[in-house]
């Protein structure tokens, strides 16, 4: 069974170790950098070990296929009637004279060519690169806002500006009126089936729209749609057959092109979903903060950091301690401080990496490390 937790909680406990709680202490984007780094570096000596814990796999189908984007090892390829339950064959790789040699594959840039990809039933399996690790800053210690608060009482759909393009032409602009109707329009014709929600181009009228349906979801409403280049700031309703509104926002860098939605999440730490509502967010990487959101749970209104909270998965508990560890170094020494108990859990965990990254032999090691050779050894 794999563990999981979030980058916040991993915060909070090498925090807890260093002997500080001021995060503001820190930079924000020093701080996620960090975890980024010290995540792709447990990721690698994981995928070294054992692919499994991280890889994916896709049939090939023709003999030039594109890779999917962020592969960061492309682990083996090889036949098999199915993934699991019957024998494989493992391909060689191929070198630029022997291209269609019989069961061999070579990489390209972002291609890779299979000679008999659409002969036989082929499979490639490859590590994705790791995610980048975000935390939304002050989930622990929201700021509350009063109800008639100028943040909490005005949301922020004004904005129809994405880069170079807008969302919607100059007439559909032009059609809705004062500003005080603006937040409504933009609301009806989101959820308006009628209505394609376009990014027209600025300055090149002879563009083609992008159009962006598939942002509208079956069965839910659009209630915020809030941009600020890169990203865009969505919340959806749901009313269930108890008349009770759910809430589900989402956050997306890849506005003109299809990418991943990611769901914003500050409050799952708790063990409970978190039913929030976007009322204003703007995109900030110096301070981390940015959105204030409505918390259905309470009903109040809290100022937040932008960014989700990153859901962490490892195969081990001394991975999660070797980057608590890890992290209250770096913490500590920012600080201009020695802390022994960070020394002492740093060494440890870097103990116990070591003999799990050998867990093929990790026992064989730990025995000959209480017992010592024997003269049986040697015969």
């Amino acid at each position: 069974m794999q563990l999981q937790s979030y980058a916040s909680d991993l915060l909070e406990d090498a925090m807890i170790l260093a002997q500080t709680k001021a995060l503001n202490s820190f930079s924000f984007r020093d701080t996620i950098n960090s975890l980024t780094e010290l995540w792709g570096y447990c990721y690698e000596r994981i995928a070294q070990i054992d692919a499994g814990y991280y890889s994916q796999t896709m049939r090939l189908t023709q003999k030039l296929t594109h890779l999917p984007p962020f592969v960061k090892n492309t682990i083996r390829v090889y036949s098999a009637r199915e993934q699991i339950g019957f024998s494989r064959r493992l391909y060689m790789e191929a070198g630029m004279n022997d291209l269609n040699a019989p069961r061999t594959f070579h990489v390209s840039g972002n291609d890779i060519y299979c000679w008999d990809a659409d002969l036989r039933t082929v499979w490639l399996e490859y590590i994705p690169e790791p995610p980048f690790i975000t935390f939304t800053k002050n989930n622990r210690d929201p700021k509350i806002l009063k109800a008639d608060d100028d943040k909490a009482k005005k949301p922020y759909y004004e904005q129809r500006n994405y880069g170079m393009y807008r969302l919607w032409g100059r007439e559909a602009v032009e059609k809705v009126g004062s500003s005080s109707s603006i937040s409504e329009d933009i609301v009806a014709r989101l959820n308006d089936d009628q209505y394609d929600i376009e990014f027209v181009h600025r300055m090149d009228n002879e563009a083609e729209p992008i159009v962006r349906n598939d942002l509208r979801r079956d069965g839910y409403e659009i209630v915020a749609f809030i941009l600020d280049q890169p990203w865009l700031f969505i919340t959806y309703q749901r009313i269930d057959d108890s008349d009770i509104v759910h809430y589900e926002s989402f956050l997306t860098q890849w506005v003109l092109s299809n990418g991943p939605m990611l769901p914003y999440n500050p409050f799952d730490f708790q063990g409970r979903g978190s039913n929030v509502k976007f009322i204003q967010a703007e995109y900030n990487d110096y301070t981390g903060m940015g959105v204030t959101i409505e918390d259905q749970a309470d009903g109040n209104f809290k100022v937040l950091g932008f960014t989700p909270d990153t859901l962490m998965t490892y195969p081990s508990r001394i991975m999660y301690n070797y980057m608590v560890a890890s992290m209250a170094q770096r913490f500590a020494a920012l600080n201009g401080a020695t802390i022994m108990a960070v020394e002492i859990a740093l060494v440890q965990a870097q103990d116990e990496m070591g003999l799990w990254m050998k867990k093929n032999k990790s026992a064989w090691m730990r025995a000959n490390n209480v017992t010592g050779p024997q003269l049986s050894d040697f015969l």
